[in-house]
């Protein structure tokens, strides 16, 4: 494990002394998020049966101290089921070097975000990888990111492997990596992606023995001007317990645009496997029509039936969601 660690302090190292790039960075002020719904679920039992909810506020800031040093914070606001509570969920310096960016702090991590792009609809639902807990979407630690070629995207982190809603509690440090060919933002871009990351965590199980949690993904997705369709397959090993496994794949066309309003429609199916060497998976499906005014106001009436990304709901439930940008 130490020899792993030394490598990739080597790596990073290694990329650090390409010289830097000029260029301010944009993005500058404060901008934040905002997730609303009305749920309805057709088990009277279920929580959230018929309920408003404002699910998530996301309050971002960022200061250019330099052309090259960056600073962002974001905060993120969530209802537990009990109360209102706030992380923080970014906190970190960005060091353009090289090809690249060096990231220091609580910063955004680098296994499931392309796929949570891919998706496009993180305010109707999670990423298949974030609903299980297959990885955290930040954590505290060092990073680097480059692009070579215009295509070729590369990220490596050492983190605590926390994530960002715990304080380290371990010795031990967890390493991710992720190779991406081709466009990374394709719910804003036209092109494709194909891509792998993987993470690799030890940790104490008992009094004398060491286990391990490695996730692996693969990926892959294409979008033109009204279709966007992509897919990706999910491991994650506990050497200590079992395999959990999912697979997923969703689709996100245009129709037009009604006096300006912008209609999608889009769907989702996931098959989730608790235990890879039992009996018996979980499929789940959403569906929905996206409304969208302007680009940063989103009205999404949606249909989903079994356990996606959301936990709570029963074995169907309607929903009507609401995304704000500002």
């Amino acid at each position: 494990m130490h020899r792993i660690q030394a490598l990739v302090t080597l790596i990073l190292s290694v990329l650090l002394l390409v010289p830097g790039v000029n260029g301010a960075e944009s993005d500058e002020g404060i901008s934040g998020k905002i997730y609303y719904n009305w749920t309805y679920d057709a088990d009277p039992d279920a929580a959230g049966y018929n309920e408003f909810t404002l699910t998530r506020l996301y309050l971002a800031y960022g200061k250019n101290l330099s052309e090259s040093i960056k600073i962002t914070l974001t905060t993120d606001i969530l209802n537990d089921g009990t109360a209102w509570v706030a992380y923080q969920k970014y906190a970190y310096l960005s060091y353009k070097l090289g090809m690249g960016k060096a990231f220091i702090g609580l910063q955004g991590m680098n296994v499931f975000n392309i796929t949570e792009s891919n998706w496009g609809y993180r305010f109707l639902a999670k990423s298949s990888m974030d609903a299980h807990k297959f990885a955290s979407s930040a954590d505290m630690g060092l990073g680097y990111a480059a692009t070579f070629a215009e295509n070729v995207h590369l990220h490596f982190t050492v983190t605590n492997g926390e994530g960002y809603k715990h304080v380290e509690e371990s010795k031990h440090k967890k390493l991710a990596a992720q190779a991406v060919f081709g466009e990374k933002s394709l719910a804003a871009h036209t092109g494709f992606n194909a891509g792998a990351a993987f993470s690799y965590e030890p940790y104490e199980f008992g009094v004398d023995t060491t286990e391990s949690v490695s996730v692996l993904t693969v990926f892959g997705a294409f979008a033109t001007e009204s279709l966007r369709i992509g897919g990706e397959f999910d491991r994650r090993i506990d050497s200590g317990v079992h395999t959990k496994q999912i697979m997923a794949a969703y689709v996100d066309f245009h129709i037009s645009a009604i006096h300006k309003i912008h209609m999608n429609v889009f769907g989702r199916v996931e098959i989730f496997d608790e235990d890879t060497e039992a009996d018996g998976n979980e499929m789940s499906i959403l569906a929905g029509i996206s409304l969208s005014p302007v680009k940063t106001f989103h009205i999404a009436p949606t249909l989903q039936i079994g356990d996606l990304a959301s936990g709570d709901l029963g074995l169907a439930a309607f929903q009507l969601n609401f995304e704000f940008k500002f």
